[in-house]
C-alpha cells in the first residue's frame, strides 16, 4: 500500500524504485528520499506501522528494523 504524503518525491513515480528487487535500486531511491520534504513523516510511518519492505523515509528494511530493536531496549 502506497500511502500519500503532501510534496513526497515519491507519489506518483515508478513504485519499482521506492520497492526494488534485493535492493537493485537502494541508492537511486535513497537519493531521491534525501531530498523530499515528507522525509520525517514518512520515516515516522514506516516505523510506527511495522513497513517491513521498500524505501521509506530514507530507510531500508534493515536501517527500520535494526530501529525498532533499539527502541524496544530503549524501552526496557
Amino acid at each position: 500500500m502506497m500511502v500519500r504524503f503532501d510534496g513526497a518525491a515519491c507519489y506518483g513515480s515508478d513504485s519499482d524504485l521506492w520497492f526494488p528487487v534485493q535492493g537493485a535500486r537502494n541508492a537511486e531511491a535513497r537519493q531521491a528520499c534525501a531530498e523530499c520534504p515528507a522525509i520525517i513523516a514518512c520515516h515516522d510511518y514506516a516505523v510506527r506501522t511495522g513497513q517491513f519492505s521498500g524505501i521509506w523515509g530514507n530507510t531500508t528494511e534493515r536501517d527500520r528494523r535494526d530501529e525498532r530493536r533499539r527502541l524496544r531496549r530503549e524501552a526496557l
